[in-house]
């Protein structure tokens, strides 16, 4: 049975951020993900997990302003002391909370020069890859599509996949995003067939307009068939925003309760 992870920063947009765990309790989820947490009060962050009883599937490092464009910093030479010392925290914060996967993103290009920057990109994954060695954590390499994020470094799982094999890592695996690679204008039936073996957590959101299933493009009858076909056991993200504004219970209309 799939298990249905919400994005609380993309659902329960009509509450504080602090509050969409308990909301999404509420409505039937025991697994819940987001964005980077480090702009809230990490103490007050563990509480509201605990309190609503969820699982955290996962996380974002600090990556900057998402919503200004930003994508993470992990090609910048001169972000590296940050970058580690973010990630020291984020696994420190898996460990409490009991998190798996940390989405490291690898940032938008800053020059000319887009070999070098990938190779800095390998760089830092490797040394975050050390870092959670002892630890249950995997830090996950995601593509984002050139559309909506027209300067990221990664925009395929292919591309995805080779800077994994460059890293060389057991603790650095894929972060396959549905809508992402809707986006770039593949299959993700076929992308997921291809790369299952390094993805540790999936995403969804129909295509073009990110917003839940049934609302765009993207045949996820058959994408969710072939989760089931390929025997995927990690948590599925409902990473969309609702199509008619913040009406979240509107957007999961489509996943019976009993079904989260």
């Amino acid at each position: 049975m799939t298990r249905w992870s919400a994005h609380l920063h993309m659902l329960f947009k009509e509450q504080p951020f602090l509050e969409r765990f308990q909301a999404a309790a509420d409505r039937g989820f025991s697994v819940v993900e987001c964005w980077s947490p480090f702009e809230v009060e990490l103490d007050e962050f563990e509480a509201a997990v605990s309190a609503a009883g969820v699982q955290l599937a996962g996380f974002n490092l600090h990556s900057g302003d998402m919503p200004g464009g930003d994508r993470g910093f992990l090609n910048l030479p001169g972000e590296r002391h940050d970058v580690l010392a973010n990630a020291e925290d984020a696994i420190a914060l898996a460990g409490r909370t009991g998190t798996r996967n940390i989405n490291a993103l690898a940032g938008n290009q800053n020059g000319g020069d887009r070999a070098a920057e990938l190779y800095e990109v390998v760089r830092r994954l490797g040394e975050l890859g050390e870092r959670a060695e002892g630890s249950d954590v995997t830090f996950l390499v995601e593509p984002l599509n050139n559309l909506d994020s027209p300067r990221y470094l990664i925009n395929t799982p292919d591309e995805a996949a080779e800077v994994i094999g460059r890293v060389g890592h057991p603790r650095v695996a894929m972060l396959f995003d549905a809508f992402q690679v809707a986006r770039m204008g593949l299959d993700p039936v076929e992308q997921l067939e291809r790369h299952l073996p390094l993805v540790r957590h999936i995403q969804i959101a129909d295509a073009p307009g990110r917003h839940q299933p049934g609302t765009g493009e993207v045949d996820y009858d058959a994408f969710f068939a072939a989760l089931e076909r390929l025997g995927y056991e990690g948590a599925v993200g409902l990473e969309y925003t609702p199509a008619d504004g913040d009406d979240t219970d509107a957007a999961l209309a489509w996943l019976p309760e009993a079904e989260r």
